[in-house]
């Protein structure tokens, strides 16, 4: 093991103790089983990361992966090609469903705020009424002084 790693793990290194002690870090990542989930570095022991996580062997994964494929495959009796086809139409049903539930939700706010304004329009009217009303009247008086 490297001198460096008894008091820093791999995550902690600067550029300098690295350059130096390449050969050594090479033989501790030459076959990683962990790595580390803050910074993404691997290694053949874990006490060299902060963060250690196993990584599954690749036997395993396609092991499991063969094992997924047959059981989806056998339960539904659709093609990959199928399920994709099946889950790309629902996504798009759920996406239009969400664009119209948004563009109804607009149309009701607009209906609501058009309510009430028509529920203003005719208070207005009778202001608007009444302040033609004195204007009427103050023109007509200043046009009789005028006159006079």
């Amino acid at each position: 093991m490297i001198k460096v790693y008894m008091n820093k793990r791999l995550c902690k290194l600067n550029r300098h103790d690295i350059t130096s002690q390449l050969g050594d870090i090479h033989q501790i990542v030459a076959a990683p089983k962990f790595l580390c989930r803050s910074c993404a570095r691997s290694s053949s022991d874990k006490n060299t990361l902060c963060k250690p996580a196993a990584i599954p062997s690749a036997s395993t994964k396609l092991v499991s992966e063969g094992k997924k494929q047959l059981r989806s495959g056998t339960s539904n009796g659709m093609t990959d090609k199928g399920k994709k086809v099946a889950k790309r139409s629902e996504k798009q049903s759920k996406k239009a469903l969400k664009k119209q539930k948004k563009v109804l939700k607009k149309l009701e706010k607009v209906l609501k705020q058009q309510q009430k304004l028509l529920k203003k329009h005719p208070a207005l009217q009778v202001k608007f009424a009444d302040v033609n009303q004195r204007i009427s009247a103050v023109s007509e008086r200043s046009l009789q002084r005028q006159i006079h």
